[in-house]
Parts: C-alpha cells; sequence; structure tokens
C-alpha cells in the first residue's frame, strides 16, 4: 500500500500519486472540467495494490488509471483550505477593493509609502535564473525565515526540510514548476516568496520578509504583486493551502474543504481487504479530527517538548520608544552613525519606522547617537527629526 499527500506530491515534488491516470481542474461556479495532466506527461507509479491519497484540493478532480479496474473510495476531511479563484475577466484592482473592503484603503497606503519611501523593484524569477543569484536568495530567504520566527520563539514547519528544498528548487523554477518573487528596496531583498506552479494553479510554498519593514505589511503587498501576476498570465487559482489564519480568510474567495481517497483492485480479495482497512482507518482519523483529540495531542507535544526558535539569537528584540523632536536641530554633542554598527539595537527598523510615519526617502535619513544619553539616538530626515530610545 502507497500513502501520499497531494500538496506535497503535486506542487512540491512534482509527482504524481500511483493509481492516478487523470487530474482535472473543477471551478466553483462551473460543472466543466479543465484537463491538467493525464497518464504519461510525468512519470508515476502504477500499481495493483492500494494507494491511499490525502490533502487532496476540492477543485482538484482526480481519476484512476482506466485500464486497471481500481474500486475507489472517497471521503471528506476536517481540513480546509483557501485560495482565491480568478474568473473570466478577472480585475485584480476590481477583486481586492471588494474582497478587503475597509482593509483595502490600507494596503494602497502601504504599497504607496513603501515606493515611495525606497526605490522598490519587484521581480519574478519563473523559467529562468543564474546559480549564484539563486544561492543568494534562498540564502536571504532562510535568514529572513529565521529572525522572523526567531523573535516570535516558534519553529517553522518547512525548515527542516529545508536542505531537500534547497537542492530542488533550482531545477523547478528553470523548468517553470516553482518561482522566487522578490522585492527588492534599493537593491536589497526585503521579501522572498518560493511558490510552485501546476498548470494554471499557484501554490504559495515559503516565504519571508525583512522584519525591519514590518510596518509596511510587505507580506500583504506581496500577495498583491502575486495576484497581478496570475491575472497578466490567465491563471485560475492562487492557493493559499491548509492552515486556519486570518490572512487566508480575509484573502480569499475560496474557502474548500480536503478529499481523501482510497483505491484498489477489488478483484483481489486480500487487496480489497486492505483498501477498506484503509479507508476504514481514514474515516476514523477523521472522525476523530472532528472531535478536536489531534488538537489536544498537539497541545500536549508542545508542553513536553515546545517549540523553539530556528536561531535563538534573534528571539530577544530590544523595545524602544520614539518622540518627535523639532526641526531645524542642532548637531553638536551628536555623533553619526551607520546602523550596522550597533548590531544589539534594531536601529534600521527604527529608521523605517520613522520613514513610514514621515513618508520621508530612505536615502536622505541619517542616525546620530547622543553622547551624554546611553542607548539613544536621533534619527534625522529633511523636514522630520525624532529620538529613538531603547530599553535598557
Amino acid at each position: 500500500m502507497r500513502t501520499r499527500n497531494l500538496i506535497t506530491d503535486l506542487y512540491r515534488q512534482r509527482r504524481i500519486p500511483s493509481g492516478v491516470g487523470k487530474i482535472s481542474l473543477r471551478g466553483q461556479n462551473s460543472r466543466q472540467l479543465e484537463p491538467l495532466w493525464s497518464s504519461g506527461s510525468i512519470d508515476d507509479e502504477k500499481t495493483k495494490g492500494v494507494f491511499s491519497i490525502c490533502l487532496i484540493p476540492a477543485y482538484l478532480d482526480l481519476q484512476p488509471h482506466q485500464d486497471m479496474g481500481l474500486s475507489i473510495r472517497t471521503g471528506k476531511q476536517t481540513n480546509f483550505g483557501y485560495a482565491i479563484e480568478l474568473g473570466d475577466k478577472f480585475n485584480p484592482e476590481t477583486y481586492l477593493r471588494e474582497q478587503l473592503r475597509g482593509n483595502y484603503r490600507n494596503l494602497r497606503k502601504r504599497i504607496s509609502r513603501l515606493e515611495s519611501c525606497f526605490d522598490i523593484r519587484y521581480e519574478l524569477f519563473y523559467g529562468d535564473i543564474g546559480q549564484q543569484e539563486y544561492d543568494q536568495l534562498m540564502e536571504q530567504l532562510y535568514k529572513m525565515i529565521s529572525i522572523r520566527f526567531g523573535e516570535r520563539r516558534q519553529r517553522h514547519d518547512m525548515i527542516a526540510d529545508w536542505e531537500q528544498i534547497l537542492s530542488e528548487s533550482l531545477e523547478k523554477i528553470r523548468k517553470g514548476h516553482a518561482s522566487l518573487f522578490v522585492i527588492r528596496a534599493g537593491g536589497k531583498p526585503i521579501d522572498i516568496s518560493l511558490n510552485y506552479h501546476f498548470g494554471r494553479i499557484l501554490y504559495g510554498g515559503l516565504s519571508s520578509y525583512d522584519t525591519n519593514f514590518s510596518k509596511f505589511g510587505l507580506g500583504a503587498i506581496e500577495k498583491t504583486k502575486l495576484l497581478e501576476w496570475c491575472a497578466d498570465n490567465g491563471y485560475r487559482f492562487m492557493d493559499f493551502g491548509y492552515g486556519d489564519l486570518p490572512y487566508k480568510k480575509e484573502w480569499g474567495n475560496l474557502v474548500y474543504r480536503f478529499k481523501y481517497l482510497v483505491g484498489f483492485d477489488a478483484g483481489n480479495p486480500f487487496v480489497s481487504l486492505v483498501g477498506h482497512a484503509e479507508y476504514s482507518r481514514l474515516r476514523f482519523r477523521e472522525f476523530l479530527k472532528s472531535l478536536g483529540v489531534n488538537r489536544v495531542l498537539r497541545n500536549l507535544k508542545n508542553r513536553v517538548r515546545p517549540g523553539l526558535p530556528v536561531d535563538s539569537s534573534y528571539s530577544e528584540m530590544a523595545a524602544y520608544s520614539r518622540e518627535s523632536v523639532e526641526v531645524p536641530v542642532v548637531l553638536s554633542g551628536l555623533r553619526e552613525i551607520n546602523p550596522e554598527d550597533y548590531p544589539g539595537f534594531p536601529l534600521e527598523r527604527a529608521v523605517n519606522d520613522f520613514v513610514y510615519t514621515t513618508t520621508e526617502h530612505r536615502s536622505g535619513i541619517r542616525l546620530f547617537e547622543f553622547s551624554g544619553e546611553p542607548n539613544t539616538f536621533l534619527t534625522l530626515g529633511q523636514r522630520h527629526a525624532e529620538k529613538v530610545r531603547f530599553d535598557p
């Protein structure tokens, strides 16, 4: 018997589970199926035994190999997925205005401020990327994940598979099976996401951002730009995957339940017995999940072995207060510095917070240290200034 997770197999591994002969796309408001793959397009592992597939998105229709005479049993899982379904004549601007409602203006404000305060460039590497560029971006992505989740004292679910992701993603990008989306400020990557492509589906894989830019809502800007790319390139679905997170409910117009499928040769008594046993096991597992047993077990596991940050060196971030200062400022007794010279303080984040508030361009900002006040700095722009004081 072979058990498969379709999300991992199809999107990340680009592998068709055993026994599947055809995959089609099913729109929410259409009964017509759009062919995505049929046997022969991608190598598969045909088997006369039992195959069990979980986490099948509701918008995908899986058909077994016609020549295998398989008996199929299906059921719904308690897991929910979230996606944006792009219909005919889909307009991203109209969709976001109607979907986000009151938050739409805030999104546009953040995009405007990011682009006016920094020299911003958006890039999507899809079908071609150099080795050096790839290595640098993946190194930055890993660092962003480490810092972001380290500050939250959480472990990232996919970090254990990092070496495999790193070794396989370059070829996937070059083949058009994956892509890297990058937001650069002054040439420096501040947001990176690794996404997977299958047919006209974009599936979000792995993303993070520079936490020094937290005020600008880079995650929302990333999703906006990817949605625009999907619309420009005729995509049907932008899938956020499973996991009950608030942003998925806010952005998605499609909430679906995952399915599971068990196929087996009913003509073989032993195989048939195993197939029915597997189907019963999955039904019972989903019943327990519906009662919340999985959440209880997960909480117990976390108490025994609490989740650790990816890198504990990033887990403590000094807090700071900000106070406006009238301009012009007398600079006597102040020493101009670079944020990089004080790694113990999140000075770059404080400067970016100042930039977001004042809408001044980052290139015109200077940073000074007060000689008579420990842990205190001055952020000076063309029109504004403020004192930043870090807690001891």
